[in-house]
């Protein structure tokens, strides 16, 4: 089969979802350092969304408090018309591994469900699987909620809330 690479290389309707991503943006933290059911502890910080390589990608980069330690992300999310599937890069300053994941729209809750692969440090394990819910509520909020998904049981691990900035 022959692909024509005018049109797969085009931005379409899938990646016009991603605009709502962009612009200026506060988020806020959320993790559970004492376990599931237990108090939340939270965090701040501000982050910058805007689109690159014509209009392919989305770059999000940010920084504040994880745990109460500096923080900062950067990370590329697009869609990819040959495999038909969200893209996820993502990088923080908690790691020197990447975070790489392929993603569905559920199309009902604008909602992109992230399986990926990454180390964890914490753990010394690599290729983790991980699930990040990206959750895009309107072009004011969208939120990741993150998870570890290895083992018999998903647990949510933290989650980044998105307010865009007045």
């Amino acid at each position: 089969m022959k692909i024509n690479w005018d049109d797969h290389s085009k931005p379409g309707k899938y990646h016009a979802l991603l605009n709502a991503l962009t612009g200026e943006w506060n988020f806020i933290g959320k993790y559970w350092p004492e376990g599931p059911g237990k108090p939340a502890a939270t965090d701040e910080g501000i982050a910058s969304a805007k689109w690159v390589n014509d209009g392919r990608f989305v770059q999000l980069e940010g920084s504040g408090t994880q745990m109460q330690m500096p923080f900062s992300f950067i990370s590329l999310i697009g869609y990819s018309n040959i495999r038909q599937v969200y893209t996820s890069v993502w990088s923080d300053n908690s790691s020197t591994a990447f975070f790489i994941a392929k993603g569905v729209l559920n199309s009902q809750t604008n909602q992109i469900n992230f399986l990926g692969l990454s180390d964890d440090p914490m753990e010394k394990v690599t290729d983790k699987m991980w699930k990040v819910v990206l959750s895009i509520e309107s072009d004011q909020h969208f939120r990741f909620d993150y998870f570890d998904v290895s083992g018999d049981q998903e647990l949510k691990l933290f989650v980044l809330d998105f307010q865009k900035k007045a």
